[in-house]
């Protein structure tokens, strides 16, 4: 029976992370279709940004994970960076899953997307982001090996179940990251380190070296404050 008890405990977490995952990612992809556009009018007016579905699935999906990071981990509430590495080290354990969840060379998700026209792809954001994370599940509740491997780390059997509220703060910064930085790109947008007594500044800016190759005299410049 103590096993019953440890096995249906693991299956419960497990399926109830997966749901709080779907949840806080479609409620961040939301959030970031109302704030994204309005940056990247400054940064894209011509709308010459765009990326594949596929990549903004991932950059969406891989924001629990990317919580987990040190330098990220800091800006976020602790629960928050637990979870995101519980999820990070299950994964690692279970390739299979993460590999369902995020497929090599996923031709369904391959159509070309405009950054700045996010909001008409929620729809399908959100289709896509239960499908993926529903394939996850699914290689996990299907597979023996897949099942004990992601939950050999323990998490999932203690006192406190892995959860995630609705809204979880940063979730959606790896995709912000992701959708602001190709925009610039597309742009010939530079990016350096002001001093930081330095306000943000956002437009066009003298350079402090030379034009750099590829460039003209006259290419946008952001300047951050941040030391």
């Amino acid at each position: 029976m103590p096993r019953i008890r440890y096995v249906v405990r693991n299956i419960y977490a497990i399926n109830n992370l997966f749901v709080n995952w779907y949840l806080a990612t479609n409620i961040a992809a939301t959030r970031s279709a109302l704030i994204v556009p309005s940056i990247i009018s400054m940064i894209d007016p011509e709308k010459k940004a765009d990326t594949t579905l596929s990549k903004i699935l991932t950059a969406l999906t891989a924001g629990l994970a990317f919580l987990a990071l040190p330098a990220v981990g800091a800006a976020v509430p602790v629960a928050t960076t637990l979870v995101g590495t519980i999820l990070t080290t299950s994964l690692q354990q279970a390739p299979s899953v993460a590999q369902a969840i995020w497929p090599q060379g996923d031709g369904e998700n391959s159509q070309i997307v405009q950054i700045g026209d996010l909001q008409s792809e929620l729809a399908e954001l959100d289709a896509q982001i239960a499908k993926m994370l529903n394939a996850g599940l699914s290689n996990i509740m299907t597979d023996v090996n897949a099942f004990a491997k992601f939950a050999s780390s323990t998490a999932f059997s203690g006192q406190e179940i892995p959860s995630l509220p609705a809204e979880t703060e940063g979730l959606d910064l790896a995709f912000k990251t992701y959708l602001v930085t190709r925009a610039m790109a597309a742009n010939e947008w530079l990016a350096y380190w002001g001093p930081p007594t330095a306000r943000t500044v956002l437009g066009p800016t003298a350079r402090p070296n030379p034009t750099p190759r590829n460039s003209s005299a006259t290419s946008k410049t952001m300047v951050y404050a941040i030391p």
